[in-house]
Order: C-alpha cells, then sequence, then structure tokens
C-alpha cells in the first residue's frame, strides 16, 4: 500500500520554494510558519550556536539535529573527546542531518571525527575502500540541493583528530543545515566511523592561539599574576614576567581557562628566561608546566619524568620543567598532551 499526493511537474519556482512550500503554477504555497515568493522569510528563529556532546543513548533527544541514521551512542569507537560518542555502525543509510541553524555570525564547524582504528580487533573496524570515507555537506533548501564542504578519506582518520572547517560565506545562511553522510559501507560492524563534541560558533572553542599582539584575545584566555603584556628579547608582544623592584618569594604564574582536552590535542609555546642574563643561583627559579583538572586544587606536571630503569615507560622523557641554562635565547616547545590530561 502507497499514496501520492501534491504532484507538480512544470517550470520551477524561485529556488524551489527554499525547500519550505509547494510548487503551484501560480508559484510557492509556503509551508506554515514561512512566507516570501520564493518561501524564505521564516517567522521563527533558528539556534545560532550549538554544541552537542552525545551523553544520552536515545537518539530522539537530540533537538539539534534533524536526522540520525545507522548510528548509536556508544563506546565503540573509544573515547574521542569525552565520554561517549555517536557511532555509525548499522546495517542502513548512515547520516548525521542538523536541524535548520543560523549560520550568519558564526565561523566555524568543529568536531572530533574518527573513522575505524588501526586494530583489526576494534569493534571500530576501519573503511577500506575509497567510497567509504565520509563527507561534509550544507543546504540551505531544505536539502534539495547539498554542497560539499569537505571530504574526510577512508585512510586518514584512524586516531580521533579535531576538525575545525571554517565556513565559506555562501553556508553562512539563515536556515542552512549541515549534513555528514557515508555513500557506501559493508554492513553492520564494518566500515565503522565516530563523531563527537560537535559546535557551531563564531570563535574557535578548545583552543588557544595567542601572539600576544591583541589584549582582548589575552584576557579572554588567560589569566596571570605579576606579568605584563610588553615587547622582550627581541620579540614585539610577549608574556613577560620581569620580577618585583624587591626580591619576593611571590609566585608568578600564567594560568589558562578552563578548555576541554581531548585526543590528539597538543600544547606549543616558545619561552625565554633571562634573554642572556643569569637567573638568581641557588633557588627553584624553573618554570614549571603543570595541568589541573580539579579546576585548580590540585597541580601536576603535564610531562613527568621517565628515564632508563623506571619501571612501565612507554617512552623515555624529561619532566615539563624547564631551566635557565636551556633557554638563555627563544627556544619553542611542543608536546602532545598525555591521555591523562584528557
Amino acid at each position: 500500500m502507497w499514496a501520492v499526493d501534491n504532484v507538480y511537474v512544470g517550470p520551477s519556482c524561485l529556488t524551489f520554494c527554499s525547500g519550505r512550500g509547494q510548487c503551484t503554477r501560480n508559484g510557492c504555497k509556503c509551508d506554515p510558519g514561512f512566507s516570501g515568493p520564493a518561501c524564505e522569510m521564516a517567522s521563527q528563529t533558528y539556534p545560532a550556536f550549538i554544541s552537542e556532546s552525545f551523553l544520552t543513548p536515545r537518539l530522539s533527544s537530540y533537538h539539534n539535529f534533524q536526522s540520525i541514521r545507522g548510528a548509536e551512542v556508544s563506546f565503540g569507537c573509544g573515547v574521542l573527546a569525552s565520554g561517549k560518542s555517536l557511532v555509525f555502525n548499522k546495517d542502513s543509510r548512515r547520516h548525521l542531518v542538523t536541524s535548520f541553524l543560523d549560520s550568519t555570525q558564526a565561523r566555524y564547524l568543529q568536531f572530533t571525527l574518527r573513522l575505524g582504528s588501526h586494530s583489526i580487533l576494534s569493534t571500530c573496524r576501519a573503511p577500506d575502500q575509497p567510497g567509504e570515507g565520509v563527507l561534509l555537506h550544507y543546504s540551505f533548501d531544505n536539502g534539495i540541493t547539498w554542497k560539499l564542504l569537505q571530504h574526510f578519506s577512508y585512510q586518514g582518520f584512524h586516531e580521533p583528530r579535531i576538525i575545525s572547517v571554517e565556513l565559506p560565506e555562501d553556508s553562512q545562511r539563515f536556515g542552512v543545515q549541515f549534513r555528514w553522510w557515508q555513500p557506501y559501507h559493508s554492513g553492520r560492524g564494518l566500515d565503522v566511523w565516530a563523531i563527537d563534541e560537535i559546535t557551531m560558533t563564531s570563535v574557535l572553542f578548545n583552543s588557544i592561539s595567542l601572539n600576544f599582539n591583541n589584549l582582548l584575545e589575552v584576557t579572554q584566555s588567560l589569566g596571570f599574576y605579576l606579568g605584563n603584556v610588553q615587547p622582550y628579547c627581541g620579540h614585539d608582544w610577549t608574556l613577560s614576567f620581569t620580577g618585583e623592584p624587591s626580591p619576593g618569594s611571590s609566585i608568578r604564574y600564567v594560568e589558562t581557562q578552563s578548555m576541554q582536552i581531548g585526543a590528539s590535542y597538543m600544547i606549543q609555546f616558545s619561552l625565554v628566561m633571562g634573554c642572556g642574563q643569569d637567573f638568581t643561583p641557588n633557588m627553584d627559579n624553573q618554570v614549571s608546566l603543570e595541568y589541573s583538572s580539579n579546576h585548580g586544587l590540585t597541580w601536576h606536571l603535564v610531562q613527568e619524568t621517565c628515564l632508563p630503569g623506571m619501571p612501565s615507560c612507554p617512552e623515555f622523557t624529561s619532566p615539563s620543567v624547564y631551566h635557565p641554562s636551556e633557554f638563555t635565547s627563544w627556544r619553542r616547545v611542543t608536546l602532545p598532551l598525555p591521555y591523562k590530561t584528557w
């Protein structure tokens, strides 16, 4: 048993009635809540910001999404950003389509993505054919036409990766939708992929990128004590801790705002200590890089000492403590952030 209704074949109405109305010989007959020659005007508002972490297994509770097919909320691909993620591992069509959004003021679509894993024993079985990657599209006519934003290859995402897509001008519209879609897969439990921490925002979340030439950006990202933003040691703008007129025992520090750290995160910074001038000898005036996961109650080194002869060392590392003798001129420090900081 099946039925069909409201058939129209003929010259197309203006922009297909934006996908929000019925085309007739006399033009668009708009769906409730829409008006205008192309049904382009809406009487309701759409979210200008979304942030979704996939915490509950009930897919119908995710109001930011119009359609979720072929997926479940689980640990099937491990931890991508935090807790469970949306794992696409079912038989049917696999896609994730947002509800209508207002992206006119947005600049970025950010999410964590994983396509399979390196292990053949994992429940997160990797895609192995070119058509089994994931496509990211956008539409502003309720899915009549989809434009490609990005293609995520079946080969490149066996570890969780944070993706930040800068939205093109054409996608910054009222009533836009985004779609993640895997065109082909080999069936249940095969060619699995997962997504987590989806945000649409005007600024990048969970990242800090500063060269200290914009004081507003600095104060939004960092808090610091006894430091000044000023030129130092041949660099135009730096965060400098230049001491007090008389010897003081105060701790000098810079601290980030609370951030959500996930797999594949890193920290990188340039550091100089003294700029060729000697540090005071015989005192603990080294600089330590530490993290806190309880809002600053306790602090621990980001990288602990792990030397030959010590038990259970996955690799040999020196602690994230920086001595003046190593940083008499500017040096760049790069560290992958370990699991304990996620």
